[in-house]
């Protein structure tokens, strides 16, 4: 059974003295607990061989510790621990900087996770020690960074809400306000928003990148007045849409399916989604190198970890051959199909050259 140590950094002196004394009595043990916040999986390891796995907390990555992490620390030895916590591109930069790591492994948004690379905060990855022979979108296996899974963005409503009633079919029709009027629920961040704000102003799907940065802008323009919430996460449009604060809401396949299984009467428009990757780097400074690119490994080709996550995690997909054969048709059916031309595939490797000039002016955008 795992153990899970979930919090904040102590504060107050009987936190630090409590610190104080597991380093004198578990030494690179307890640095390594002391780090951040985390959750820590049960395993054979010695403290010397132990990897900091940065990943998001509730449901899905409950499911990755499940299928992937402890299956790995069971046949490996290597203790895995996951750390909750702040684990974006500032994050990453400041323990550089401070030559203080909290985490060796970061699970992330790929956009992010390549800008991290590209900024010299991850190593390259060794390719020579990953089975790619069944890896089906190769641009996503970059240097520093690579995908084992993509996630589905689109538009959710609230069923009954909406039931009898017209939705919309396209981009642009989210984004006619007079066909479709309503309040909308957008993603703060520009990666994936701007995306899809070019959709709505009739850019192919394959002629998306590189981005025109000044008119997905002139696009958002349009739909700015409408947007009644801007979210840091999805997440959150789970409760906007079940509590009927907006109408419609930018938000994962995911999230919706979870909500349904747990009877919340909401849906999803698969039709014109936009799929985008989850990726997977390893933080410059990390001694365990060897090992992150061991379970990197499995995240990305080893079939029985893949079937038993993705089989859970509805509305996600896989990025191996095997893996995606394994799953049953009700899982195949909530993906995109890679024929279909209105699907439109995110590359991250232009948010990594470019999200450090673009997120600055998007959040005076969003300000103004």
């Amino acid at each position: 059974m795992a153990k899970r140590l979930i919090g904040k950094k102590p504060k107050q002196a009987s936190d630090l003295i409590t610190r104080r004394s597991l380093l004198q009595s578990a030494g690179a043990t307890a640095v390594a607990l002391a780090a951040g916040p985390i959750i820590s999986t049960e395993g054979k390891a010695q403290a010397s061989a132990v990897i900091r796995f940065a990943d998001d907390g509730g449901f899905y990555g409950d499911a990755r510790e499940e299928a992937f992490l402890k299956p790995f620390s069971k046949e490996t030895g290597v203790e895995v621990r996951r750390y909750i916590g702040q684990k974006d591109l500032s994050k990453m930069k400041a323990m550089q900087v401070a030559g203080n790591l909290e985490f060796d492994v970061v699970c992330d948004q790929g956009g992010p996770v390549e800008a991290a690379g590209l900024a010299g905060y991850l190593v390259p990855l060794d390719k020579s020690k990953l089975d790619l022979t069944n890896y089906m979108q190769p641009q996503w296996a970059t240097e520093h960074a690579i995908a084992f899974q993509y996630y589905l963005l689109g538009m959710g409503y609230h069923a009954e809400a909406h039931k009898g009633k017209p939705l919309p079919t396209s981009w642009a029709e989210y984004w006619d306000v007079k066909a479709f009027p309503g309040r909308r629920a957008m993603l703060s961040r520009p990666s994936d928003t701007m995306e899809v704000a070019l959709l709505a102003d009739g850019v192919a799907p394959a002629k998306l990148y590189p981005l025109d940065v000044d008119r997905a802008y002139a696009s958002l323009d349009k739909l700015k007045s409408h947007v009644q919430v801007w979210m840091d996460d999805s997440a959150k449009s789970i409760e906007l849409l079940q509590r009927q604060e907006v109408d419609y809401a930018f938000t994962s396949s995911g999230r919706i399916e979870a909500s349904l299984a747990a009877g919340v009467p909401l849906g999803f428009l698969y039709e014109f989604p936009f799929a985008g990757p989850q990726d997977l780097g390893i933080m410059k400074g990390t001694t365990q190198a060897d090992h992150c690119t061991t379970l990197i490994n499995r995240f990305v080709s080893n079939p029985d970890s893949g079937a038993a996550y993705f089989t859970k995690a509805i509305g996600f997909g896989p990025l191996d051959r095997p893996t995606l054969d394994r799953l049953p048709e009700s899982s195949k059916a909530k993906l995109p199909n890679p024929d279909n031309p209105k699907v439109a595939w995110g590359m991250p490797s232009w948010w990594g050259q470019h999200l450090g000039e673009v997120a600055p002016r998007h959040k005076l955008w969003l300000l103004q």
